[in-house]
This record gives structure tokens, C-alpha cells and sequence, in this order.
């Protein structure tokens, strides 16, 4: 049969979703794709010579080293059947029978060569389930050696330690597969051991730890017992349907194999990696082919494995053909199932179905790189980050096949030069990734890189190295910002680089980077920056512990997001003063109860508005890569100065008003230190609650006298509202313009931060203030057990029985060390240009600074609704100010006199003596100025048209 022939009879069996027949079918793969003999030469030669070679390979051999203590024999029986149903969790939200203690989630401990069949309790470690079921198992084998319930021997269904039948503890933590039941609580202890323990740690794991055994040392036996687990694997495959055999939080949930599918997709992929690692060893491995023959002689079956074309065939057809035949088996975050197919595609039959992987690939990339250069998905250190995580693997292996594959790729697909970036532009300082969506927890620093995985459990030591694939970055786009991630990740120095066994030449590489280093410094500095399609934009200065980043988001919901339309955030003096609350907490009885609803659907964990308790809309269509978008918003304000830095976001669609627009504005006093005005205006709806938390601290109010009130409830979604996760409140009705909350600070995670104080300074008009507290669910410190953790929040609440509530939120926010730096806050009367008073949603901000200086805002409402603002300019009589545009601010000198003007789609600015004039408005100018001269610091001289003092033109320098 030639070739091409044999392809198309093969894709029409897949296309059909049937299986061949194993005695008929014809062997596709002849050799190894990833693992060339070339490249494991060169791996080999790089454990030899180099000690951080030889270091790598101790630990693969002894990764491998428990398997090694297994006979073929327990080998071949470890693969289970799939009458025993497996389940992502013991009990989700559930606690250990022993000692009452909670053990939530993947908290059990195991440990299958030790102690198999047995999970216990992290807390009094006692072991469960109490019966002996290795032996009930092994009671119920049939004529294939597969677990039958029906022929098990349920006389052995007893604790082992109390075998009397008159002992009451007789049954106690007696699990037959299906659980340990007592009353309407079950412990699924054999469903999740059989998934975390016996399959993943067991099985999975080791094939992947023999056949990297086998790679980096040439033993053939690492790579035949690696073929005893595949093929027998292979035999039960087909049968596994999670859909209808396994749980997640103690439901049906969705598909998959022997596991979840998200699980299933990659370690099915992680399979096939291991299968290419050992193919040659096992095509010229007899006694694997005869005790195989033997076992298919003993057990039966359609196959008799009588040579290893049948073996070939059983584990490409029956275990990889299963995977891409039945895609609800590897359904997974996006693009994990794209990864997966192409794999499995090139490990059976390179380079004849190169065209199939190619065309995987570019749709691949086309959805991964659709949204600034990633994939759109929310989450931002997780799921967010996995599309370009996956991508840069990928490329990375394919280049192994290829060397001009990534070249090839970049110039058919130009955006995957912002994919990588996107992950040092939203960096800021190399501490801290804003948690948009389900990522990260409260408060937590991260120091790593999330655009490539160093050294997670998904990275294995003969994966493609993230070093090597970032100098390869380096070379494709001239960023030295690559490099600089590669020096912060491998702790300031080259040694060990690029920890690739595949390297062909380290002590080049290394000489290479430290030359760019040497030239360009190792301190990635990012300025502000505005990523319009992922709707995020940050305001940010400086560099490392006394760099300061404010961020607005500006969506809401979308693939793995929350409802945290117009959330905000704030970093400075090392601190997250703004923490999210991060990842939702699953653990409480999974995705729909009322805790991780909290994170994801409840508007008030966010510091955001909430209108009407309602949750803001979570979609608005669908992203290229086919997942849910956002309701998004647009960016109509941004200006990045030295001084004052703004950026302004309009999203109605977010809370389904007419009007839901955001102004945020870092203002710089010195380096280290600022503060922020937050303008938020919303139109639609009857109620509208502002929220705003910090860290945890104890709180100073001043200007309001707070009583008890009535808790504010608000949607979480699934039927649930806020009762358990708000409380506390206490209410000022009427508060008086200008209250104040101060934080002092009081890290959960951070002992070294000292006097930190975060000040909230509210400027709303006709508003109730309230103080309330938030719950947040903390990670224990430095092993100690999780906690739960009220936080102190402001809530500042409008309400009306009218039909369109109109509201403008007005605060000024400082985060400060010691003592604040700034004196009174004020908000000054508008009027418009005819003298009448001006709508409450055109807003001038004047801010006394320590030095005794001043600061004036004036921001005008330009979206208007409700038709309140008119045309013309605004004054502010009492500073004897009018102003022309969208938004200005102005720094004066303590003797008065102009220091610095920033105007903002605008056109004139009168002020005491100061006059300026543009020819026309601009999005954005910065002027500094002295009595003798004006320099324009941000944007273009020429749109200056006038610049008066006294009267008298000041000229431009240069």
C-alpha cells in the first residue's frame, strides 16, 4: 500500500470515529519526530560534561527509580477498568471522618508505592478508606483482568482494624469504590485516589518519568517497562467516559477520559511526548513483544500482540487515534486541545500529516495572539497566561523539527511578537500582575515571569527550555527585555544557563547573554501602558520597591472573568494597596456556592460600582479563539506624563446603563510618592454603591458619625446574594462632603512593611457614606491553616425612586508611608459659562500638598445623558479659573505662580494671571513653566497657539 493511499484510508477511519481492527491495521510511525538520535546524543553529551547536567540526569534516573521495583507482571495490572468511578475531589467542601478537621479540595495525601489504595488526612493522618481494597479489588478481576463490582468478594468490605462485626466502628470508612457513606455525606476516597494517586502519580507519571529515564540514559529497560504501562493502557482506554463514570465537585460535570478532561488533555499529550522518547527502544524490544503476546494469550482480546506492528498499532489506535477521534475526552482550556491534536498528530505519522498540524496551528495562533497579542482569556497570572505559555512550548518543540519553524511562524503571524511582551508590559516592578478575572490571590506578590512556565509541575526537564526560547525571542525581535526576564528568573546571574540539555553550545550561550547585559543593564523599566483590546490600562513610574502603578480595568466577565467592570488598582511603596481577592474560592461546595460566587459574580468584592445589587454583564460576544468576550469598554482618556498621569474608560454595556465611565489619575508629588483622583459617573438604574477596600488595617474615620444599619444585599448569581460574605455595616446618612477613612495598614502576608496607611478621601455629593466588611479567604502563613478575614471597606451609596438615578463619585486616594503628604482636599463649585450652576457630574478637585503647593483638576462630563452640561466653557469662580475641554490639571508653586499644566482634549485654560491658548484640542499636552519660559514636556510645541503671564507672551524653549 503506498503511502498517501494509506493516509487517506486512515484519516477516513478517524473522520468515521471508528477504530481499526487490530489484526488489520497498519503500522504508521517509523521513528522518533521530537526525539531525534541527533538530539538525544547531544543531551546525553551535556549530562556528561557538564555538572548541571549531571544534575538534571540524577534526578531523572531518580524520579524513575520507584518503577524500577515493580515486576512486568504489577507492571501490566496497574492500569485499572472503568467500572470504578473516579471523582476530582474526596468531598470538595468536606472534612476528614477521623479528627472533624476540613479537608477541602486536592488536600488529602498520598502516596502509591508506600501505601496503595490508601489517601489520609493532612491534619491526624488517618488512612482511608479503612478496608483492606487492593484485596476486594483484585477479588473482582474478570477474564480480561479488568475490576468488576458485580464479581467482587463484598464480605471483605470491613474496617480492618475493627473486624468484628458487633464492633460499631465495624463499617466505619469503608469505601467500595463508590464512597464512604454516612448518612447524606459521602467521602469519594478510592474515586479520587484512583484519579490523583493510581492513575496520575502512578500510571501517567510513570511513563513519563521511565521514558525521560530512558532519553537521558539509553537504558532500554526504563523504555520497556514504559511500553508495559502504554499498551495495557491502551487495552482499557476506549471504555473511560468521564461524562458518565467520574465527578467534579460531586457532580456530573462534563467529559473526559480516566480523568476530567482539562486534567485528560494533558497528560494525554504528555503521554505521547513519552511514546516518541521510547518508540525506538521498544520497535527493537522482543521481550516486550512476547510477554505482551503472552498476556494477550492469557487474557484474550481482539489483538494477540503476536509482533510489534500489533503493539504499535494497539497503542496508536486505541490510546493516541481514541484522543482525536472523541475530542469531548481532551476538551480543555483554550488552546490546550489544539496542542493536544497536533501532538498526537506528529508523534504518529511526521511529516505526512504536517499539513493537518499546520492548519491546527495557524488557527491556533490566530485566536492566541487575537487580543493584544494573547488570547483574551481573563486570569491574568492563569488562564490568561496558558495560550502563550502553551505557544511558546509548542514553537520551541517544532523548532526541534525545524530549526526555521519559529522564523517561519513569526513572519506568518506578526502579533506573536506582542504575545511575550504582554507579560513584561503588565508586569510592574517584577512583583506584581494585576488579578483581573480568576487568577492570584489576596495580596500575594508575584516575582515570576507568567508569560512562559520556569519551573512549574507542567515543565519537565526534557521540555524545551524557557531560557532558550527566550534568547530565540531575543534574536526574532531585538527586545532585550527577554533577556533581562531570563537573568530576573535565574536570580541575576548566567550560571546554569540555559538549564537545556538540548544546548549545543552553554558556555557560548552564556557569554552571549551577559554581553547584553553587560550593554544594556539588567533593570526592565516599563512606563505606562494601555492594552486597548484586553481593556486594561496602567499609569506607572519608577522601578522596583519604589515604583508606583495604578491600573483601571475596564471590562467585565469573558472567559474566566468577574464581575470587575471599572475595578482599579494601586502599587506603591512595595504593597498591593488594592489587592483583588484573586482565584474564587471553589472549596466551600465548588464553582456555584455562595463563597466563590463572592469572588466571581459579587460587583462589591471588586472596588468598583454596583447598580441595583445587581452583577454586571458577563459577555459580549465571542473572541476569534471562540471563547466568551467581555462587555467591554473604550478608552477615551489617555495622557502619560511624569507628573500627572490619567487614563479615562467609558463601558456602559458593562452594567447595562446608560452612562458607566471611569476617570483615574496618578499625580506624582516626588518619585515615591502620590496620590489618586478617581471620578466615576454612572446614569441608569435606581441604586448605585460604590465600594472600596484596601488591605486589611485598623480604620480612623473622620467626619461622619456611623450607626448601625441595614446589610446591603446584591446578586452573586446561581440564586445566591451576599448575606454570608458582607456585614457589619454602619451607615452615616447624608454624609457631609470631604469624610475620610484611614487605613492602618496591617499586611496578612508582608511582616516587614511597617507605618503603611492608605487614606480614602470622599468628595461625592448627596450620598450616604458606610463603613461594612468583606470576606476573603486567606492562605495560612508559613504553613499555618487557612483563615477567614473580614476586610474593612467603604461603601459610598446613592439611591432614588426616580427611574434614572444620575450619580458622580468623587475621591481622592493616598497611599503613604509615615505621614501623609497631603493637606486639606476640597472640591470646588462649577458654573457654566453663563454663570449658572454647573450639573454635579462636572467636577474641579483642589488638593493642598505638604509643600504647600496646590493642585487643581477640572474634568468635564462629556458623555452628558442626561443633557445636564451644555456647551462652553466651566468656571470655577472661587479660583478665579475657566477652563475649555475635556480635563485639565494645574500645579501651582507655593507662591502661587503655575509650575505645571496638563490639558486633555482641550482648548484654553484661564487662570489668575495665566492664559493658555491651542490652535486646536489635542489629546494631550504637558507644559512646565517658569515666569521666563514654557517647555512642552508631553506632546506638540506647535499646538501651542498662546501662552501668556501677566499679559506678557512666555516663550517656548527648546
Amino acid at each position: 500500500m503506498t503511502r498517501p493511499m494509506h493516509n487517506a484510508i486512515v484519516a477516513a477511519v478517524f473522520a468515521a470515529g471508528f477504530i481499526l481492527s487490530m489484526e488489520d491495521a497498519v503500522a504508521r510511525k517509523e521513528q522518533a519526530v521530537f526525539f531525534s538520535a541527533e538530539r538525544v546524543a547531544r543531551c546525553r553529551r551535556n549530562a556528561d560534561q557538564h555538572e548541571w547536567g549531571g544534575g538534571i540526569r540524577e534526578r531523572i534516573v531518580k524520579a524513575a527509580e520507584p518503577w524500577l521495583r515493580y515486576s512486568d507482571d504489577e507492571l501490566w495490572a496497574m492500569p485499572f477498568g472503568a467500572r470504578i468511578q473516579r471523582s476530582h475531589m474526596v468531598w470538595s467542601d468536606g472534612y476528614c471522618p477521623a479528627c472533624t478537621k476540613p479537608v477541602r479540595m486536592y488536600n488529602w495525601k498520598f502516596d502509591p508505592h508506600r501505601h496503595p489504595w490508601k489517601v489520609w488526612c493532612p491534619h491526624c493522618r488517618a488512612k482511608f478508606p479503612t478496608n483492606d481494597f487492593k484485596m476486594f479489588h483484585e477479588s473482582g478481576l474478570d477474564e480480561q483482568g479488568v475490576f468488576d463490582p458485580a464479581r467482587a468478594d463484598r464480605s471483605l468490605l470491613f474496617n480492618a482494624e475493627h473486624p468484628d462485626p458487633a464492633d460499631p466502628l465495624h463499617q466505619v470508612g469503608v469505601d467500595d469504590g463508590e464512597g464512604y457513606i454516612d448518612g447524606k455525606k459521602r467521602w469519594r476516597f478510592i474515586g479520587w485516589y484512583l484519579n490523583f494517586a493510581h492513575w496520575t502519580a502512578l500510571i501517567q507519571r510513570g511513563v513519563v518519568n521511565l521514558a525521560a529515564a530512558h532519553t537521558i540514559t539509553g537504558d532500554p529497560d526504563y523504555a520497556h517497562r514504559a511500553g508495559i504501562l502504554l499498551d495495557r493502557l491502551a487495552d482499557v482506554w476506549p471504555d473511560f467516559d468521564y461524562r458518565t463514570q467520574g465527578f467534579v465537585y460531586e457532580r456530573r460535570k462534563r467529559g473526559g477520559s480516566i480523568r476530567y478532561s482539562i486534567d485528560n488533555c494533558m497528560e494525554i499529550r504528555a503521554l505521547a511526548f513519552a511514546y516518541d522518547q521510547v518508540f525506538g527502544a521498544l520497535s527493537r524490544d522482543g521481550s516486550l513483544v512476547a510477554f505482551l503476546a503472552a498476556k494477550a494469550a492469557q487474557y484474550g482480546g481482539e489483538n494477540t500482540k503476536a509482533d510489534f506492528a500489533r503493539v504499535q498499532a494497539n497503542i496508536e489506535e486505541r490510546l493516541f487515534g481514541h484522543a482525536l477521534t472523541h475530542p469531548d475526552t481532551i476538551a480543555s482550556n483554550y488552546p490546550q486541545p489544539e496542542m493536544t491534536r497536533a501532538v498526537i498528530h506528529t508523534v504518529l505519522d511526521w511529516p505526512a500529516r504536517r499539513p493537518e498540524v499546520e492548519e491546527i496551528f495557524d488557527a491556533m495562533i490566530r485566536g492566541a495572539t487575537a487580543v493584544d497579542g494573547v488570547s483574551g482569556e481573563k486570569g491574568m497570572v492563569g488562564y490568561g497566561s496558558w495560550a502563550v505559555r502553551g505557544l511558546a512550548t509548542f514553537i520551541a518543540r517544532y523548532n526541534w523539527v525545524d530549526p526555521d519553524f519559529m522564523q517561519l511562524t513569526f513572519e506568518r503571524h506578526p502579533r506573536l511578537s506582542d504575545s511575550w511582551r504582554f507579560f513584561i508590559d503588565v508586569w510592574c516592578f517584577q512583583r506584581f500582575y494585576p488579578h483581573n478575572g480568576d487568577s492570584g490571590g489576596f495580596a500575594r506578590r508575584v516575582t515570576r515571569y507568567c508569560g512562559l512556565d520556569f519551573r512549574s509541575k507542567h515543565v519537565g526537564p526534557l521540555d524545551p527550555s524557557v531560557n532558550t526560547f527566550l534568547w530565540d525571542l531575543y534574536k526574532q525581535t531585538g527586545d532585550a527585555d527577554y533577556v533581562r526576564v531570563m537573568m530576573h528568573e535565574n536570580e541575576g546571574t548566567v550560571d546554569g544557563l540555559p538549564h537545556d540539555l538540548f544546548a549545543e553550545d552553554v558556555a557560548a550561550f552564556q557569554g552571549q547573554v551577559a554581553a547584553v547585559i553587560a550593554d544594556v543593564g539588567a533593570v526592565i523599566e516599563t512606563g505606562s501602558v494601555n492594552k486597548e483590546d484586553w481593556h486594561l490600562g496602567i499609569l506607572r513610574t519608577g522601578v522596583g520597591e519604589t515604583g508606583v502603578a495604578a491600573w483601571l480595568d475596564y471590562d467585565a466577565g469573558g472567559a474566566h472573568g468577574q464581575c470587575d467592570g471599572m475595578n482599579i488598582g494601586l502599587y506603591a511603596h512595595g504593597m498591593d494597596f488594592m489587592p483583588e481577592f484573586g482565584y474564587p474560592e471553589v472549596g466551600f461546595g465548588g464553582w456555584v456556592s455562595a463563597k466563590a460566587r463572592w469572588y466571581r459574580g459579587g460587583v462589591p468584592s471588586h472596588n468598583t460600582v454596583c447598580v441595583d445589587g445587581k452583577m454586571q454583564v458577563l459577555r459580549g460576544g465571542k473572541l476569534p479563539s471562540g471563547l466568551p468576550s467581555p462587555a467591554a469598554g473604550e478608552t477615551t482618556i489617555w495622557a502619560d506624563g511624569d507628573v500627572f498621569r490619567v487614563v479615562r474608560a467609558s463601558g456602559p454595556s458593562i452594567a447595562a446603563v446608560t452612562q458607566f465611565e471611569r476617570t483615574y489619575a496618578l499625580v506624582m508629588l516626588d518619585e515615591t510618592n502620590g496620590y489618586l483622583v478617581d471620578i466615576f459617573r454612572v446614569t441608569g438604574g435606581k441604586d448605585h454603591a460604590k465600594f472600596q477596600h484596601t488591605q486589611n488595617g485598623d480604620v480612623t474615620v473622620a467626619g461622619l458619625n456611623l450607626e448601625p444599619g441595614d446589610p446591603y444585599i446584591c446578586e452573586l448569581g446561581y440564586k445566591k446574594t451576599s448575606e454570608t460574605v458582607l456585614r457589619n455595616f454602619r451607615y452615616d446618612r447624608g454624609a457631609e462632603l470631604g469624610w475620610s477613612v484611614d487605613w492602618a495598614i496591617q499586611p496578612f502576608y508582608d511582616d516587614s512593611v511597617k507605618d503603611a496607611h492608605f487614606r480614602y478621601t470622599d468628595l461625592s455629593r448627596d450620598a450616604d457614606a458606610a463603613l461594612c466588611e468583606e470576606w476573603v479567604w486567606l492562605d495560612g502563613r508559613r504553613g499555618e491553616d487557612p483563615v477567614d478575614l473580614w476586610l474593612p471597606t467603604v461603601m459610598t451609596r446613592r439611591t432614588t425612586e426616580e427611574e434614572s438615578l444620575s450619580s458622580t463619585f468623587v475621591a481622592v486616594m493616598e497611599a503613604y508611608r509615615g505621614e501623609s503628604r497631603l493637606g486639606a482636599i476640597r472640591r470646588i463649585p462649577l458654573v457654566t459659562e453663563q454663570g449658572a450652576v454647573s450639573a454635579d457630574a462636572n467636577v474641579c478637585i483642589v488638593v493642598a500638598t505638604a509643600g504647600g503647593g496646590t493642585d487643581i483638576l477640572v474634568t468635564r462630563d462629556v458623555e452628558d445623558p442626561l443633557d445636564r452640561t451644555g456647551p462652553g466653557a466651566l468656571r470655577a469662580d472661587e479660583l478665579g479659573l475657566t477652563f475649555v475641554g475635556d480635563l485639565c490639571f494645574l500645579r501651582r508653586r507655593p507662591d502661587g505662580s503655575a509650575d505645571r499644566v496638563v490639558l486633555c482634549n482641550a482648548t484654553e485654560l484661564r487662570m489668575g494671571n495665566l492664559h493658555v491658548r491651542l490652535t486646536k484640542s489635542v489629546p494631550h499636552i504637558a507644559l512646565d513653566l517658569t515666569p521666563q519660559q514654557m517647555c512642552v514636556v508631553q506632546g506638540d510645541p506647535a499646538a501651542v497657539a498662546e501662552l501668556r503671564v501677566d499679559g506678557k507672551p512666555v516663550p517656548i524653549a527648546p
